[in-house]
């Protein structure tokens, strides 16, 4: 199956342009090596760039896995919209690097949300002083906008680390460990109708590994677009977590 046509001529936009900026930093630079960093035939990739050719689906996706596409370029690529997402800076992300900052956002989406913060104590199982200093913080940073009638707004609804440069900072690292624990935490306490754990193990081509992560990010869109689309009441506050590494290590050569 072919990309559509409106992907098509986006991701070949996409394409053009990395090559140009490649070009730009070395004149030499040719579009066999172009194609080569992509894995692709050069007459295939010179086919494509002259809109002489569509990739599959397949091709696609190895393509924006090699040139190591941000989450809004691969929606933008896809056709999937990200006009309702807010991308956090580093700054902005760096409050919500504990882990029930983000609960407390999305508890606000809650059909049965009641605006107190002894409410949301109980609901997300923390103490009332935990709360009391997530919900000052984001309000003063206009996370939360509380308005004349005493209603709560989540400002950050929809938000995502994806344009962010800063992606593997230490913020975010420490975010990332505060979910593993609360996911070991299920692992021991909650009955099994209440989670999901599950890992799998194997042997791989290193080369594969951006192929491999460019499938896990549009799987996560995926989810997210069903959850949002077809949840018809809003009664619990989720999260999906998805490791992906390196059992071994990397060769002496290889060491950066």
């Amino acid at each position: 199956m072919t990309f559509q046509d409106e992907p098509h001529s986006k991701l070949k936009t996409l394409v053009q342009r990395e090559f140009n900026r490649r070009l730009d930093k070395n004149p030499s630079y040719s579009l066999r090596s172009f194609a080569k960093q992509l894995d692709l035939d050069p007459s295939s990739l010179s086919k494509f760039l002259r809109g002489q050719r569509k990739f599959t689906q397949q091709t696609a996706l190895k393509v924006m896995g090699r040139l190591k596409l941000s989450d809004e370029q691969i929606c933008q690529v896809t056709s999937n919209s990200v006009s309702h997402l807010k991308f956090l800076e580093y700054d902005q992300f760096r409050i919500l690097s504990t882990w029930y900052y983000t609960s407390i956002l999305e508890a606000i989406e809650l059909d049965d949300f009641i605006p107190d913060e002894a409410w949301l104590a109980d609901k997300l199982n923390l103490t009332l002083p935990q709360v009391r200093l997530a919900v000052e913080t984001l309000t003063a940073h206009g996370a939360i906008q509380i308005t004349e009638d005493g209603q709560w707004v989540n400002n950050w609804q929809n938000c995502s680390t994806a344009s962010s440069p800063h992606i593997d900072e230490i913020p975010l690292r420490e975010y990332q460990k505060q979910l593993r624990t609360r996911a070991i935490e299920s692992i021991d306490n909650d009955p099994i109708e209440e989670k999901d754990h599950t890992s799998y193990e194997l042997v791989m081509d290193e080369d594969l590994f951006e192929d491999i992560r460019a499938e896990i990010a549009k799987f996560r869109r995926r989810i997210a677009r069903r959850i949002e689309n077809e949840s018809v009441k809003k009664d619990k506050v989720v999260n999906l977590q998805i490791s992906f590494f390196y059992q071994t290590k990397k060769d002496q050569g290889e060491q950066s």
